[in-house]
């Protein structure tokens, strides 16, 4: 496992992602894909929550904003539908939010 970080950038494209629960520490969302989302050109992104009570919501500040509240301390990240070796994550969210993205490539 490769870990490396990088800093947000615009993107060139919408990009969709998955959003992918380890562990529930809340109860609420389950585990496994528990919501669908899309990254904008702009770097803001929108996800869809899955499950009962599902909604919208936009993240103007992007999803960097998004895995600081919902990241869960790495339980939670983001896997882009055109990149299945890259899983974004926050492993110190909330608490200890860091000014990039963390990216974990799976070595080849």
């Amino acid at each position: 496992m490769i870990v490396e970080l990088l800093p947000l950038v615009k993107v060139a494209a919408p990009r969709p992602f998955q959003v992918i629960r380890i562990s529930d520490v809340s109860g609420v969302s389950g585990t496994g894909v528990i919501a669908e989302g899309t990254e904008w050109s702009d770097g803001s992104c929108s996800v869809r929550w899955l499950g009962a009570d599902p909604c919208t919501q936009n993240w103007e500040t992007g999803i960097k904003s998004f895995l600081k509240i919902h990241g869960h301390g790495g339980m939670t990240y983001i896997q882009f539908l055109d990149d299945s070796t890259t899983r974004v994550i926050f492993p110190d969210s909330f608490q200890h939010p860091r000014l990039a993205r963390v990216l974990v490539r799976a070595e080849h």
